[in-house]
């Protein structure tokens, strides 16, 4: 949190986001000021796809780049993901994507303030079907990119090679 205070960025994926996890899950501030979502518990066991939500994209067209040249995105054959929701009452919290079971897949909070750091949350397991049978399918690597420049970079200090 005292780096995002700071104004850096940061992009987390979904075993961050497990609810009572002392190994892993967030806590702290991070958790409490900057986290755009409740924690959650694992859920999955079907494929499903991502698809731009459109109020999120609408209310806010500054987190469209996020899904810039990503038109195909599969969460795998087992899709992980946690049952996280958007946070009630935090107006910086935005929604991005949805998963096709209706639960959020990418969700950024924009705090207010010239140098807070912006915190992109990725609900779904982070490797691709090359490095593991149950890994996500599709424009995945231009996902991740778009989600790491908008958190960290600006338009001139990035360029995606994929």
């Amino acid at each position: 949190a005292d780096a995002a205070d700071e104004g850096v960025g940061v992009v987390l994926c979904a075993y961050a986001m497990k609810l009572h996890d002392k190994k892993i899950g967030l806590a702290g501030r991070l958790a409490s000021q900057y986290l755009p979502v409740a924690q959650g518990y694992i859920a999955g066991g079907e494929e499903l796809t991502l698809r731009p939500y459109t109020k999120g994209l609408e209310d806010h067209p500054e987190v469209a780049p996020i899904l810039e040249g990503v038109t195909q995105f599969s969460g795998g054959s087992e899709s992980m993901h946690l049952t996280v929701e958007k946070k009630v009452g935090l107006a910086s919290s935005v929604t991005v994507a949805m998963w096709s079971n209706n639960h959020p897949a990418v969700v950024v909070n924009l705090p207010a303030g010239r140098r807070r750091g912006k915190v992109v949350i990725f609900n779904g397991r982070p490797g691709s079907s090359s490095v593991s049978a149950h890994g996500w399918t599709g424009q995945g690597q231009r996902l991740m990119f778009n989600m790491l420049k908008f958190a960290t970079a600006t338009k001139t200090e990035a360029k995606c090679l994929v």
